[in-house]
């Protein structure tokens, strides 16, 4: 089985069996600790399985470099990583440790992604400390939680999906929370953005009163610009976008409209 290119390598024994090779569901790809058990949190992750064998042999864990993981929710283009549970990787809640950053385009639930990691160098994700890629931290009013809740617009003062104003919209959520809990939104940059109809690429884009994202039209308020198309009909599903909630502008003019 081949280990990744640009993975920095170290042999453990294994506590368990790691025999598996199966992907996603199975044991390959996901965190390990040095004991050689799953990892459930980054600061006790050592790397990631890239070669597994029974209970009491040794099996390959990659620490550094560039490797593949299994993600545990979707993440966005080149967003931040942390060990969750059961070995998965994904978003950082706040007091998580991260590991690293996808270098995919999107990861989605389940998937095998690819991701620059250092096992070596985790540090403590504050949400409130931090403004690294737009990303913050804030209290959700609402159920927040369901798969299809990623990549819409929330106002974070109300703790819930961006509705009614639309100059409330201050992110795109990022990680999910219950009622009560702490949710992850970023503010500007490339984003996973959920879409409230087909969706063109290169055309800007404003927000719905229900937080998803559609083409801009004179007199809306423009937050960002598709880059990607969506599936036709792809109504809720998610594309690829850029994204500035910081300073949105108001669409005045055709060339506002698609290609500003």
């Amino acid at each position: 089985m081949a280990t990744g290119k640009h993975m920095m390598h170290l042999s453990l024994v294994s506590a368990i069996d790691m025999s598996g090779t199966v992907r996603g569901t199975g044991v390959l790809y996901k965190a390990v600790t040095m004991a050689g058990n799953i990892a459930s949190v980054g600061s006790g992750a050592a790397g990631l399985l890239e070669i597994g064998a029974k209970s009491g042999q040794n099996i390959t864990v990659g620490w550094h470099g560039e490797g593949q993981y299994i993600a545990s929710a979707a993440v966005v283009a080149h967003g931040l990583l942390a060990v969750t549970t059961s070995g998965y990787l994904g978003v950082p809640n706040s007091g998580d440790w991260v590991v690293g950053r996808n270098t995919e385009i999107a990861a989605t639930s389940g998937s095998v992604a690819r991701g620059a990691f250092d096992f070596s160098g985790a540090y403590q994700w504050r949400p409130d400390s931090h403004n690294i890629d737009g990303l913050f931290g804030f209290a959700t009013a609402a159920d927040l939680s369901a798969a299809g809740a990623i990549g819409k617009a929330v106002y974070a003062a109300s703790g819930d999906f961006h509705s009614g104003v639309i100059q409330q919209a201050t992110g795109v959520l990022v990680t999910g929370a219950t009622s009560g809990g702490t949710a992850l939104a970023k503010v500007a940059g490339v984003v996973a953005a959920r879409a409230g109809g087909v969706i063109t690429n290169g055309r800007n884009l404003t927000t719905t009163n229900s937080g998803h994202f559609i083409h801009a039209t004179s007199g809306t308020l423009v937050v960002g610009k598709a880059l990607a198309a969506s599936a036709a009909g792809n109504s809720g599903g998610t594309f690829l976008a850029a994204i500035n909630l910081i300073s949105p502008h108001w669409a005045s003019s055709s060339e506002d409209v698609t290609l500003a």
